[in-house]
C-alpha cells in the first residue's frame, strides 16, 4: 500500500521529537511523540502547511511501480561494480545444508566483466547500516533524489498565497469603491487600506521565505530522515519495493571495491561520498 508521508512541521514552526528509542532507533507510537512550537520562525503558516498538506494527500497518485516480483532484495540495482558499473544481482544458493545470499556483478555472471565481485549479504548490509549510522549521527548533508512530495507542498503553497493576494486586490477594489460610494468614511478607508497593504506584505514574505528558507529546514530533519530510513530497513512491516525506495531517497549508488574491501556510499548530495570497510 502506498503510503504518503506527512512534511516535516519544521516547515510550520513546530519541533517534533521523542520521536525514536535512543537504543534501538525504531520509531515509537505517535502517542508518545513531542510536537511543541519551535523558536526558528515559521517558513510558512500553519493554515498554508495544513491545507496544502491534505490537498497533496487527496490528489497524490503514485507513478506506475516497478513490478514487486522484479524486487529479489531491497538492495537491488543499487550495489555496483567499481570494475564495470553494472548492478551486483542476489543470489541465493544452498551449501552443506544451509542457504548462502550474496550478490555478484550481473556482468561477471555473464561473462562480460572479468572481476569476480562476489560479497556475502551478510557483509554488504553490515557496511551500509554502519555507513548510514555515522551519516546520521555526523550530519552528513544530502538532497533527496525524488522531491515529489516536498515540490507538490511548495507548488500549492505559492498557489495558496496568490489565492489570497488576488483576493486582496478584489478587497482593496470594494473598498475603493466603498468610499467613492460614500458607504465609508476618508477615515476608515485609509484604515482598511493599511490593513490590507500589511496583510499583503506579509504574504508577498511568506512567498519568499518558503523558497529561502527551504535548505535550512532541509538541515535540520535530515539526521531525523536517515533514522527513518533505517527503521524501515529493520522492520519487517515493509516490503522490498518500499525499502528499495527509502533508500533511494538518501543514497544515489553503492559502489563495491573489492580490492579495498569497501563499499562506497554516494549520498544524493553531489560530491559527498562515503567510504566503509567491510567487516
Amino acid at each position: 500500500m502506498q503510503v504518503v508521508t506527512q512534511a516535516n512541521p519544521v516547515y510550520k514552526g513546530y519541533i517534533r521529537w521523542n520521536r525514536f528509542h535512543n537504543e534501538t532507533k525504531t520509531i515509537k507510537k505517535a502517542e508518545e511523540w513531542i510536537i511543541r512550537k519551535g523558536n526558528h520562525p515559521p517558513i510558512l503558516s500553519e493554515e498554508l502547511f495544513d491545507k496544502a498538506q491534505k490537498r497533496y494527500q487527496m490528489e497524490y497518485h503514485p507513478r506506475q511501480e516497478r513490478a514487486s516480483a522484479s524486487y529479489q532484495h531491497w538492495l537491488s540495482g543499487m550495489v555496483k561494480c567499481s570494475a564495470c558499473g553494472r548492478s551486483l544481482s542476489y543470489n541465493r544458493v544452498e551449501k552443506k545444508g544451509k542457504n548462502y545470499s550474496y550478490f555478484q556483478c550481473y556482468g561477471y555472471s555473464k561473462k562480460i566483466c572479468s572481476v569476480s565481485h562476489g560479497i556475502s549479504e551478510q557483509k554488504l548490509i553490515a557496511a551500509l547500516f554502519a555507513s548510514l549510522r555515522e551519516a546520521a549521527c555526523t550530519g552528513i548533508t544530502y538532497k533527496q533524489k525524488k522531491q515529489e512530495q516536498k515540490k507538490a507542498i511548495q507548488e500549492e503553497l505559492q498557489y495558496l498565497v496568490q489565492v489570497q493576494l488576488e483576493n486582496l486586490e478584489r478587497k482593496e477594489e470594494r473598498i475603493q469603491t466603498a468610499y467613492i460610494d460614500g458607504a465609508d468614511t476618508l477615515e476608515e478607508y485609509k484604515q482598511k487600506k493599511q490593513l490590507l497593504r500589511e496583510e499583503k506584505e506579509r504574504l508577498e514574505q511568506q512567498k519568499i521565505l518558503s523558497f529561502s528558507k527551504e535548505e535550512e529546514a532541509d538541515k535540520i530533519g535530515e539526521a531525523e530522515q536517515i533514522w527513518d530510513v533505517i527503521t524501515a530497513l529493520e522492520s519487517d512491516c515493509f516490503t522490498n519495493v518500499e525499502k528499495n525506495k527509502a533508500v533511494h531517497t538518501i543514497i544515489e549508488k553503492i559502489v563495491y571495491e573489492k580490492e579495498q574491501k569497501r563499499i562506497s556510499v554516494y549520498y544524493w548530495l553531489k560530491g559527498n561520498k562515503q567510504g566503509k570497510n567491510l567487516p
